[in-house]
């Protein structure tokens, strides 16, 4: 009776431990990190499929839909909006040329929307052909994905119908060459299939994609003069932005002579650049925030911080770590210079890798060859050298303290966020054991109790 009790918790234990390795194992398949928003696809079509739609169906092989529509572009924009325009022509004596237009939602990680074609075969109009109207094609339905687009692509499913509208002449004279017996037809041909898709664009958005630079949740809240943005000064021409635009991880930030700009973060920190001033975006919002500053002046206004954590300004002398301060930094290239407002800077030479925790009143340098003395200066002549370069005074209000913002604050957007939610099986797996325990805790149970269970019997 024993013996049975111990063989029955071994098997009970056995199958826990098969169990965890499967929710562990089929977790795995759910991570894929959906493809965040703006970008554009191209969609593909297997030729085999095409050439059986070519060969089979009268509608599609006269209107030239798949033969001539080679892929189709979308683009989803930074709202989840998808559309979509493709122009299907074919040359020869009776051309055939329409138009593909493509509307839906990008959410969870999918496409779907719905699809038309309108379209026209240009007959010929002589006597001979009896002057019958060209041939026109109407067509709709979906087009859907099949699982979650990522930075490699997707597939899905395209599906509808197409009706091929002509005349045809039953009888003719030859004589007049008029249609005295004209038949009208309406052929309706449904088909399905399958699509691959895969993301393109510019140098920009190739380079985004290869580093996952995504939205960095910045933004401009001013614009004076000459200012302009790219996401790589050595290889894309500067071009200047609008208010609205996307500031991107990795994009580099500039003004020129007589033009300053001010940017807020997703944080709520603000930054006010003088004339001359470059800055480039490090990090994701997610993330503690880490602005590079190339070279001018920089004024920074912490009011809020993720999760605790620090804001960074990094030069290539020099780390400033902020928490809940305001300060201005500024640089030519060889040194740096650090003015704290108000609140405290811990400020770190990248040459001697020593630091200084520089207050509020003090300003500290850094150069090649490490920290200056730190050293007292007026502040309210500062804050006042800054007020050309703002329209609402309240930009340059004095912050002493700082809010910590929980962790998911600024998340990505949750239409897009909620493809890569745990599922049941992992939320289970979680709950059960611990990320963990999951893989540890049924061998070790297993060990505990086979010992225990020998033990007494060798007892008994």
């Amino acid at each position: 009776m024993k013996k049975k009790r111990v063989l029955l918790l071994n098997g009970f234990i056995i199958t826990v431990f098969l169990l965890t390795f499967f929710v562990q194992t089929v977790s795995a398949g759910v991570t894929a990190t959906p493809l965040n928003p703006p970008f554009k696809l191209k969609l593909t079509f297997p030729e085999d499929q095409i050439n059986t739609l070519d060969k089979n169906r009268s509608a599609m092989q006269k209107s030239y839909l798949f033969l001539y529509l080679n892929a189709l572009n979308l683009e989803v924009d930074k709202h989840g909006v998808v559309s979509g325009v493709t122009y299907v022509k074919s040359e020869g004596e009776e051309p055939t040329s329409g138009t593909f237009e493509f509307s839906g939602t990008y959410k969870m990680g999918k496409i779907s929307g719905t699809w038309t074609y309108s379209g026209i075969r240009d007959m010929v109009q002589d006597a001979t052909h009896y002057n019958l109207p060209d041939w026109t094609y109407e067509g709709s339905g979906q087009i859907r994905s099949s699982d979650v687009i990522t930075k490699e692509g997707g597939s899905g499913v395209f599906e509808g119908e197409l009706v091929w509208h002509y005349q045809e002449c039953k009888k003719g004279n030859l004589e007049t060459h008029a249609c005295d017996e004209l038949v009208v037809h309406d052929e309706t041909e449904p088909f399905s299939l399958t699509w691959t898709a895969y993301p393109v664009g510019d140098y920009c958005f190739r380079l985004r994609l290869k580093n996952d630079w995504g939205d960095s949740r910045a933004g401009f809240d001013a614009i004076t003069g000459k200012v302009e943005i790219t996401c790589d000064p050595d290889e894309v021409d500067w071009v200047p932005p609008m208010m609205s635009d996307i500031i991107f991880v990795g994009d580099h930030i500039a003004t020129r002579d007589d033009s300053s700009a001010i940017v807020h973060f997703a944080d709520m920190s603000t930054w006010v650049m003088k004339p001359n001033t470059e800055i480039f975006i490090e990090t994701p919002p997610e993330q503690e925030t880490k602005i590079g500053l190339v070279l001018g002046r920089l004024w920074n206004n912490t009011k809020k911080l993720l999760f605790e954590g620090t804001m960074e300004i990094e030069t290539t002398q020099a780390v400033a770590g902020i928490k809940g301060t305001t300060l201005e930094m500024e640089t030519d290239g060889t040194t740096t210079t650090l003015k704290v407002i108000a609140g405290k800077v811990e400020f770190s030479s990248k040459a001697t890798h020593e630091s200084v925790l520089v207050n509020s009143g003090e300003q500290v340098s850094a150069d090649a060859n490490g920290l200056s003395e730190v050293i007292p200066f007026d502040t309210a002549a500062e804050i006042e050298s800054w007020t050309p370069f703002v329209n609402d005074p309240a930009v340059l209000q004095v912050t002493e303290g700082v809010e910590y913002q929980p962790e998911d604050t600024y998340s990505s957007a949750p239409a897009i966020d909620s493809a890569n939610k745990p599922g049941f099986l992992r939320k289970l797996r979680d709950k059960l054991f611990g990320k963990i325990c999951a893989g540890i805790f049924p061998g070790l149970a297993a060990v505990v109790f086979t010992f225990t269970a020998r033990r007494k019997n060798h007892h008994d």
